[in-house]
């Protein structure tokens, strides 16, 4: 399945109109930026430090990489508060996000992911009590509960949560992590799927986990790969870099980093996704959303794209070299 017909089939591109035009609203005309009573300045949210240098501007937001160990964040950066109060609202993004998360093609996706991270997680837990942390509609949840493991999430979305609950029949918390009163040490694998990224202090939200889970506790995480061919190429077109949403964007370097700081070590890596066909038609200086074209490509690289074997051997490399799209990572606690 093409990058960009699952664009279509999930309504990604409707999506990302429909963001757009919230994010006019809460621009200044005048400056090109969010308003300023939205927004705060912060220190590196891994080292610390305040010594960032501009990358682009996007959408009223400031894209910057900390001169001293090279993670990319939004700075200024949405305030706290107006993040969780935004995925509470049940507002026209958040409508389609969830059709996006429920439409076939999506779900599809998800499953085979999910499946890969379980296969991960059982060589280090094969049983146990699991908190899916941001678990949306709760198909991790349902397909781990499925291996045998005791499972429960955390979700602010209201019709995420409802879903989950009557239609999974799972346990779910809306409430964020700091805020769940969880005891030290009761779970034995936490999920992040998709929500590291989201978070105003990324380094304190996985010192949580930590403390929530047992010794020997699996942390799963999968996440936007800022260094990947597609946002290489694309840069601020990437469909990652949205700022109000997207706050910190981590390689496996400083995702390492992080983790190491927070009480982690990395056992299992892998990027995944190419993003093939929209570097293709963005090196043909055509819309990369749009479904792949082939009208400016030498007729060799054209051959090789519309070849099924030779274009999968094509992306199997490029997820190999740690340049796709996301990236799954499987973290041990340090004890």
């Amino acid at each position: 399945m093409s990058t960009n017909n699952f664009e279509k089939q999930t309504g990604r591109d409707k999506f990302f109109d429909q963001i757009d035009g919230e994010l006019k609203k809460i621009t200044n005309p005048a400056t090109g930026e969010v308003y300023s009573n939205l927004t705060a300045a912060i220190d590196c949210p891994l080292c610390g430090v305040r010594k960032d240098e501009p990358l682009f501007t996007k959408q009223g937001f400031r894209f910057v990489r900390c001169q001293d160990c090279g993670i990319i964040y939004v700075n200024p950066q949405m305030l706290p508060g107006k993040l969780v109060d935004e995925y509470r609202e049940d507002s026209a993004a958040n409508r389609s996000w969830k059709d996006i998360l429920l439409s076939p093609a999506q779900v599809e996706f998800n499953n085979k992911n999910y499946g890969i991270i379980l296969d991960v997680v059982e060589r280090y837990q094969r049983k146990g009590r699991v908190l899916d942390i941001g678990c949306s509609f709760g198909h991790f949840l349902d397909l781990a509960r499925r291996r045998g493991f005791t499972v429960e999430g955390m979700e602010l979305e209201n019709e995420a949560v409802k879903y989950a609950r009557k239609e999974l029949n799972l346990t779910i918390h809306q409430k964020v992590l700091v805020e769940a009163g969880f005891a030290g040490g009761e779970f034995d694998i936490a999920a992040a799927l998709g929500v590291l990224e989201h978070v105003s202090d990324p380094l304190n939200f996985l010192k949580d986990i930590n403390r929530i889970l047992k010794p020997e506790g699996v942390l799963v995480l999968t996440l936007p790969n800022v260094v990947s061919l597609v946002c290489m190429v694309l840069k601020e077109k990437a469909r990652c870099f949205t700022g109000r949403n997207h706050l910190t964007y981590f390689s496996l370097p400083t995702l390492d980093k992080m983790l190491n700081k927070a009480g982690f070590k990395i056992v299992y890596q892998e990027s995944y996704v190419s993003g093939i066909n929209s570097i293709t038609n963005e090196l043909q200086s055509l819309n990369p959303f749009a479904d792949l074209e082939f009208k400016y490509l030498p007729a060799e690289f054209s051959g090789l794209l519309q070849d099924r074997n030779k274009k999968q051997q094509l992306e199997d490399l490029i997820c190999r070299l740690g340049l796709g799209y996301k990236l799954r990572a499987v973290a041990k606690k340090i004890t």
